[in-house]
């Protein structure tokens, strides 16, 4: 396994994507590695890119899942949070659209421990997590923000863990690239569809987001096909022929189904082991 760690400041970047990293134009997923890059914008706002090629392969997903719990590991701790806090874990997304069923598919592998400290005392090694899946507006009519809030003022949790799928300006990032931070979400915002924020200035608690790109949009396809055969012309060329046509489609993966079970799997482990040291499932 190599694992390359470097700072990059993305202060100077402003171009249109979910992934923090397909800001900065100097990354390149490698095919054959698993690769690690920790970048910032601002003084308190921390990103980690973790990139890899198949998920599906077993040695590579322990690769990936250590890093993952390293990695979070890590953000924990530089928000201050002690292993006594008690946490929310949020699935956002649409459980009906299978691009969009990360965060729900995630949510159901991820260990609740809220209702046993309710209960009476609980082995040591092992927090309070409740998890909750608040749906999209589209099919509850209810903001999500608002759903969350709610949530938060009733349970009072120490601090929130979000979960969402996300938009690539990519192909070939599409389910190879998990990014962790400390920034809050903004639901939506991948497909042009934006709601309220999810971030620490709103809910008072540190916001932790894991996210992975599973859609990616026509005229990204358009555009990387046409610069593989040297064609020179710029997205918004591509952009202004493909709208009036009503082409303008988000795509995704044909294996998705199986790439989601698979992150998802990856991603609730990763929170266990993370979440209550003394969980004991194999990884």
């Amino acid at each position: 396994m190599v694992i390359y760690v470097h700072t990059i400041n993305l202060e100077g970047f402003n171009i249109r994507t979910d992934m923090v990293i397909e800001e900065d134009p100097s990354f390149n997923l490698d095919s054959k590695k698993v690769k690690v890059i920790e970048s910032r914008k601002g003084r308190n706002r921390s990103f980690v890119t973790i990139s890899f090629n198949d998920i599906t392969d077993k040695d590579n997903y322990q690769k990936v899942l250590d890093q993952m719990i390293l990695s979070l590991t890590k953000l924990l701790e530089k928000e201050k949070i002690k292993q006594e806090d008690s946490c929310l874990v949020i699935g956002l997304g649409n459980s009906f659209s299978t691009p969009d069923s990360l965060g729900p598919k995630t949510i159901e592998k991820v260990l609740v421990t809220r209702h046993l400290f309710t209960f009476g005392d609980v082995e040591k090694g092992y927090r309070s997590v409740a998890c909750f899946i608040p749906g999209v507006t589209g099919v509850t009519g209810i903001e999500t923000n608002d759903t969350i809030t709610s949530l938060v003022k009733k349970i009072k949790p120490d601090f929130l863990i979000v979960i969402d799928a996300l938009a690539s300006s990519k192909i070939k990032h599409l389910t190879k690239i998990i990014q962790i931070a400390n920034t809050g979400i903004t639901p939506g915002s991948g497909i042009g569809n934006r709601r309220e924020k999810i971030t620490k200035e709103r809910l008072k608690i540190p916001v932790i987001v894991i996210g992975v790109p599973t859609v990616v949009d026509e005229v990204t396809i358009v555009d990387d096909v046409i610069k593989s055969i040297g064609i020179k012309i710029s997205k918004e060329k591509i952009n202004e022929a493909i709208i009036p046509l009503d082409y303008n489609m988000i795509v995704t993966p044909k294996d998705i189904d199986f790439k989601i079970e698979k992150l998802s799997s990856l991603i609730a482990s990763s929170l266990n082991h993370v979440l209550h040291p003394n969980y004991n499932s194999t990884k």
